[in-house]
């Protein structure tokens, strides 16, 4: 009776198993799928803050600390902006301008696509490590696998074991024909 309560525990931990698997996998694919989008989404912010930064200098007749930004062709836009943030013009601006406001926006918009850029490596190796475990019990578990190379491996041996069997008793016959030949031999001669 215990052993069947096991064999019921068991086929159940499986399923269980499983269904905690398939969770991993969706939450680290939403995690990576949702960093991304901010990502994308921030990427576009940052686009139209340098516009705006380069309108706002445009109007003073200064020259723009990211216009090099906006003439490139740079799809990692938001690493100009940063480095427009610490640009020696920024000492130059007012510091009660929004154009500060602005620029320090860029820094936490790069920061944050850090943190996200962060978290979609973390949900990559959240789902190499998913794989690796899957891989494991797929080797562990396995076992119509393991019973069919188990099968196929007897039935090899048995083969063999006939031959070698067919073998020994195609030898035994030979031996002994020539034993008894021997054996007449023998009797027939002088030395008996």
């Amino acid at each position: 009776m215990a052993q069947s309560q096991q064999q019921r525990n068991q086929p159940q931990s499986k399923e269980t198993l499983l269904k905690n698997y398939q969770r991993r996998l969706k939450q680290d694919t939403r995690c990576m799928l949702d960093n991304f989008m901010e990502i994308i989404r921030i990427a576009k912010h940052c686009r139209s803050l340098a516009a705006t930064i380069n309108f706002s200098f445009q109007l003073q007749g200064k020259p723009s600390p990211m216009q090099h930004c906006s003439n490139s062709t740079n799809p990692n836009l938001f690493l100009d902006v940063t480095a427009a943030s610490h640009s020696p013009l920024r000492s130059r601006v007012n510091p009660d301008s929004k154009i500060i406001t602005r620029q320090l926006q860029g820094e936490e918009d790069q920061y944050e696509m850090n943190v996200r850029a962060a978290n979609i490596v973390r949900a990559g190796e959240s789902l190499q490590k998913l794989v690796a475990d899957i891989k494991q019990f797929l080797i562990l578990n396995d076992f119509p696998a393991t019973n069919e190379y188990i099968d196929d491996r007897t039935k090899f041996l048995q083969s063999h074991q006939k031959e070698v069997d067919h073998s020994l008793i195609s030898l035994r016959d030979e031996v002994l024909v020539h034993l008894y030949e021997v054996e007449e031999e023998y009797y027939a001669s002088k030395y008996k």
